[in-house]
């Protein structure tokens, strides 16, 4: 694959990830400042957790490389987490 190939499908997999597969819920139980432990929610940082692995896992089905599945995972919980 060309570096453009993989431009694409990396873009793809983080708009469906990062967007169509994150509903409202996800999004505010992420959320530290929103949830802050209100009834019905878990733990902030578990909803990021599975957050930040869905759109490392999406990384890594592209790129075959668990290892920057990974890093974006890590990458990706800071990042959102400094969001909110």
């Amino acid at each position: 694959m060309t570096f453009l190939d993989n431009l694409f499908w990396l873009m793809g997999a983080h708009a469906l990830c990062d967007y169509a597969l994150q509903n409202e819920r996800m999004i505010f139980d992420k959320d530290p400042t929103a949830n802050d432990g209100k009834e019905g929610c878990g733990p902030w940082w578990w909803t990021m957790a599975a957050h930040s692995l869905i759109n490392g896992l999406g990384v890594a089905v592209v790129t075959q490389s668990w290892v920057l599945g990974i890093g974006e995972s890590v990458i990706h919980f800071v990042t959102d987490t400094a969001k909110c």
